[in-house]
């Protein structure tokens, strides 16, 4: 049996941490989620974790390091540098999403604003990032 994967969520807003806790809870995903507030954290945590996440779940817009910060300092390490980041953010603005994807997001999403699009965000970013894609 295919043990579950661990999806790394960093996310500062409370509110957001929720619904996105809620909506998984409320799927019938199976997978290991755990949370960070900001990207000094997640870095503690990806380096203090025994099990390498399949999936960083990052928030653009993060306090102390931000997402962009953070995927510059995983993608210059050999040994995170293969880590799928699905960067979120409530902006679309054009700039904010080539800045991602130039620094090496694997994927860009405007943030849901709405339970139900939480749901089926997470829905498909995890059919995807744990059943379709293969990953290194």
């Amino acid at each position: 049996m295919k043990p579950k994967p661990l999806f790394l969520v960093v996310e500062d807003n409370p509110d957001h941490r929720f619904l996105l806790e809620w909506s998984y809870q409320k799927s019938n995903q199976t997978c290991n989620i755990l949370f960070a507030e900001d990207g000094v954290q997640a870095l503690e945590l990806l380096e203090s974790s025994p099990v390498k996440p399949a999936l960083l779940l990052l928030d653009y817009e993060l306090p102390r390091m931000n997402g962009l910060e953070l995927v510059m300092t995983l993608k210059a390490s050999p040994k995170w540098k293969h880590l799928p980041i699905v960067m979120m953010s409530s902006s679309d603005d054009p700039h904010i999403v080539n800045k991602a994807y130039f620094n090496g997001a694997s994927s860009f999403l405007e943030k849901p604003q709405s339970y139900q699009d939480f749901k089926n965000v997470w829905s498909l970013v995890f059919d995807f990032w744990s059943l379709t894609a293969r990953l290194p």
